[in-house]
């Protein structure tokens, strides 16, 4: 075996950077769409159905919730934490189980929380509940 193994995978890469680029812009295009949508074709169909119908609702709440917080630190310090997070799985793993959506799942859920809260359909289910005596 060869004795310096250390940083082998790390030039093959710079490699097919240098040699193919176009090609693999498509391929760190392929692995975003594949991280964030979570979906992958040899999983049933039932299956991609319910990662879709729960993960989409999220994303569109952790967005608006994004936008609520803009202003404030610890905003960053998530923001970047899932940047880089996928710009490791998008340069250098195969993520054939979603196993690297894992760590990420704490920001994801407290930014839909944020805008989950901070929607008007909450609210609005939030006063008639007060109103009504019930709980929500």
């Amino acid at each position: 075996m060869p004795s310096n193994t250390a940083g082998a995978g790390v030039m093959q890469m710079f490699y097919i950077v240098a040699d193919q680029p176009v090609n693999y812009i498509k391929l760190l295009l392929l692995r975003f769409g594949y991280f964030w949508g979570q979906v992958r074709p040899y999983y049933s169909v039932i299956h991609n159905a319910t990662i879709v119908v729960f993960y989409l609702p999220a994303y569109f709440f952790a967005l608006k919730g994004f936008r609520k917080i803009l202003q404030h630190p610890i905003y960053t310090f998530m923001l970047t934490v899932m940047s880089l997070q996928t710009l490791m799985v998008m340069a250098l793993a195969v993520d054939w189980d979603n196993r690297f959506m894992v760590p990420l799942l704490p920001y994801i859920f407290v930014f839909t929380s944020i805008g989950l809260t901070s929607s008007s359909t909450y609210n609005h289910v939030s006063s008639v509940a007060s109103q009504t005596g019930s709980i929500v």
